[in-house]
């Protein structure tokens, strides 16, 4: 996982935002949103997360994409 994925990654689980280069992470009461070139790509709360692309099947998408995945979902 790359460094700025991983600190995007903490800052969700902090619930705090985050903004570095092209990834940036706004919490409001406890939800998580995460944008990457200021197009939404996933929201996450205590429950559940939602995984968009925007229409840019990009790598840099699919990477920050598999990082949330990978702390966020359940095998």
């Amino acid at each position: 996982m790359r460094k700025i994925e991983t600190q995007m990654c903490a800052a969700v689980q902090a619930n705090q935002d985050f903004k570095s280069g092209n990834t940036q992470v706004i919490t409001i009461e406890g939800v998580s949103f995460i944008y990457l070139h200021g197009n939404q790509i996933a929201t996450i709360d205590d429950d559940s997360m939602t995984i968009y692309d925007g229409g840019w099947q990009s790598t840099t998408t699919k990477s920050r994409l598999n990082a949330l995945c990978d702390a966020f979902c359940i095998d």
